[in-house]
């Protein structure tokens, strides 16, 4: 029996890191749908969102609806390839990374070139104050020990 195991090209981890999300995200895209649930969103958005600012990138800024479906996976593939989105980066727990995944995709499976999914996990702590597939390249940025 054989076991293969993929490992992303680049691993970031560190203190801060996510405020430089926008110079590792340019170095993969210009456009990137950014994937996350309000609590995520509410805790990381502002130096996310200001990173990618600065890196000039055309942020397409997408909310998760709870549950990672194929209806949800569907939708957010909709809005990927709407956009003209280059990446998929997922930002907060297995649903959302999951269905930012799963919608990389399927928007890979339509396009003659794969689409980039980016997945970032928050610390640990964020949730504790706040109580692949079809030629789709992934890149995994942990932002903590648990990830």
């Amino acid at each position: 029996m054989n076991f293969t195991f993929l490992a992303p090209r680049k691993y970031v981890q560190g203190r801060n890191v996510l405020r430089e999300a926008g110079t590792h995200f340019s170095r993969v895209g210009r456009k990137p749908l950014v994937l996350w649930g309000p609590r995520v969103k509410a805790l990381l958005g502002e130096r996310v969102l200001s990173s990618l600012k600065d890196a000039a990138l055309e942020t397409v800024d997408v909310e998760f609806q709870g549950d990672s479906t194929k209806t949800e996976a569907a939708r957010i593939a909709r809005i990927a390839r709407e956009h003209g989105a280059d990446m998929i980066a997922g930002l907060g727990g297995g649903k959302v990374l999951d269905t930012a995944k799963a919608s990389a995709a399927l928007v890979s499976a339509s396009r003659s070139s794969s689409l980039e999914t980016i997945v970032f996990a928050p610390p640990a702590k964020a949730h504790a104050r706040n109580g692949s597939s079809s030629g789709s390249r992934l890149r995994f940025l942990p932002t903590g020990a648990g990830s």
